[in-house]
Order: structure tokens, then sequence, then C-alpha cells
């Protein structure tokens, strides 16, 4: 990744236009949710499964991010693209919940077209050692993949963009 072509840049811009730091009260919020049920479940968790978590967790950061920015880089072709992010942030509204409370088909679209499962389900199954290593495996790949192509369309939209007046 070429840090000083510019587009690293411009991306980096259209990622914290619109930084809105309250949002980390639902970060501490989840926090405390998570430790609150470990407690009174009396969960007994290990050092291991906390970092497997929060590495899984980070790549569900990632994977949503990518997968947002993917959407947001269709702004540079199609000029109306609010209701698609709606129906994104939407989508992950729905992910809140674990997946596996959803029909097949549902849980299915949550963890292949839109990658809830992946920024929600998956770092909790990490921390319940429910996770195998094919899902593990999922997840980074999903998530990794999402950024290629998330770097890929940027740099491609931004070499082709013309401006908002062409």
């Amino acid at each position: 990744m070429c840090v000083s072509s510019g587009t690293f840049h411009s991306q980096l811009l259209v990622s914290i236009r619109e930084w809105q730091a309250w949002r980390f009260t639902n970060v501490v919020l989840g926090l405390l949710v998570v430790g609150w049920a470990l407690v009174s479940s009396q969960a007994s968790v290990s050092l291991g499964q906390i970092v497997l978590s929060v590495l899984i967790l980070g790549c569900g950061v990632v994977a949503r991010y990518a997968f947002w920015l993917i959407l947001a880089t269709t702004s540079f072709w199609v000029i109306q693209i609010e209701s698609l992010i709606n129906l994104f942030e939407g989508m992950f509204a729905v992910g809140s919940w674990p997946t596996s409370i959803y029909p097949g088909w549902l849980r299915a679209l949550l963890t292949f077209l839109v990658p809830v499962a992946f920024a929600v389900t998956v770092p909790a199954e990490a921390l319940t050692v429910r996770l195998n290593s094919s899902t593990l495996a999922l997840a980074v790949g999903v998530s990794f993949t999402l950024f290629l192509l998330e770097r890929l369309l940027w740099r491609w939209g931004v070499r082709r963009y013309s401006g908002a007046g062409a």
C-alpha cells in the first residue's frame, strides 16, 4: 500500500469526516454488558479466549469498515446512495443479535453477503469457546478479502473520478 499516492489520504478523510466520539459509549456499554454476562454466568474465560475474541472483533471491525467503504465508493458512479447506506446500517442493526436466532437463509445472508456475523457473532463464539477453526479462518479470510477489495475499488474509483460537475 502506497501511502504517499494520495488515495490513502483521501480514503482516510472520507472515513473520518463524520467522526463522532460519543459513539465510543456504545463500545464501553458493550464491554460492560459482556463483562456482566460473564460474571453473572460464572463463566471461566482464559486469557487466550479473550485475546482471540479481541482479534476476531478486530477482523469484524475491518470487515464492517471495508464493506461500508465499498458501498460509499459507489458514490463515484451513483449520485444517490443514502438509501443503500441506510439499508447497510439496518442490516447491521439486525446483526446485533446472534445470527443463530435467524432462519438459515437469513443467517447465510448475514454471514456471507453482509459480513454481520464476523463483526458480532464470531467474536462472541471465540469468547465462549464455541468457535471452530474453519469459522476462524473464514472470518480472517473475509475481513482480509474485503479490505483488499475496498482498497482496490477505492484506488480505481479515485483514478477514474472526473469530478461532480463532469
